[in-house]
């Protein structure tokens, strides 16, 4: 009887021991991976063969065109890794002799200025303002005229404005007339005054045009390049 309770004694401490045993470990099999692991005991799935730049098996850091592992790359404003920039042809990391400049000569010094123009003196985009004349002995109803020798801006004031005429300027063209019927009164003074860009000394009137206040054309002259005379 004593016997009988020694075994079962015996059984019952082996059955202890066998129910603390820990469970099989879960890990990566395959000693190809980078993650493999010597301990476990159960496959999970879980195998990576890739490390990155820094070594971190399954990680994201990438070497940038410079060659360096999670770097930046080429600097802002650099041509290259060694943050050289490109020189006046194009060459990175080039001397600059013998560049051209805007006109093409090499280590010339012209320079485009701000009317787009190179070696310019900023005169061809300034504007001016001329005075257009008329001397007539009938009543201006609308006139029209062109301007060569200069860029027209705009065009205001003079007795077409004081009239009330309507003015538009376009391709050179100055025209301006009445909706109502009012008329310029025959007389001499200020027709228009004309913004131009360019040398107001090389603008001139062509292709003058007035008409009376029936809408009939008047024979008219151009004289000094600024003066609309009707005969």
């Amino acid at each position: 009887m004593v016997f009988m309770k020694q075994v079962s004694f015996f059984y019952f401490v082996l059955l202890l021991i066998a129910g603390c045993e820990e469970p099989g470990r879960h890990g990566c099999l395959d000693s190809q991976a980078c993650n493999y692991d010597s301990d476990a005991m159960i496959d999970n799935s879980s195998c990576i063969y890739v490390s990155d730049c820094a070594g971190v098996c399954g990680g994201i850091a990438e070497l940038d065109e410079c060659g360096v592992c999670n770097g930046d790359g080429i600097a802002e404003g650099s041509c290259d890794c060694d943050g050289n920039v490109e020189n006046c042809v194009g060459v990175c990391g080039g001397t600059s002799e013998n560049c051209p400049d805007c006109a093409g000569v090499p280590n010339g010094d012209s320079v485009v200025d701000e009317c787009g123009e190179c070696g310019g003196d900023g005169s061809s985009c300034a504007t001016s303002t001329i005075d257009i004349l008329y001397n007539t002995t009938t009543d201006i109803g609308g006139f029209q005229f062109d301007v060569y020798g200069a860029t027209v801006t705009g065009a205001s004031g003079g007795a077409a404005a004081d009239a009330g005429f309507t003015i538009s300027t376009g391709n050179n063209t100055v025209l301006a007339f009445s909706f109502i019927g009012v008329a310029i009164p025959a007389g001499s003074g200020v027709l228009i005054q004309i913004e131009i860009a360019g040398d107001a000394n090389l603008a001139c009137l062509t292709a003058p045009v007035i008409s009376d206040t029936s809408g009939e054309a008047l024979d008219v002259e151009i004289i000094n390049c600024n003066t609309i005379k009707s005969s």
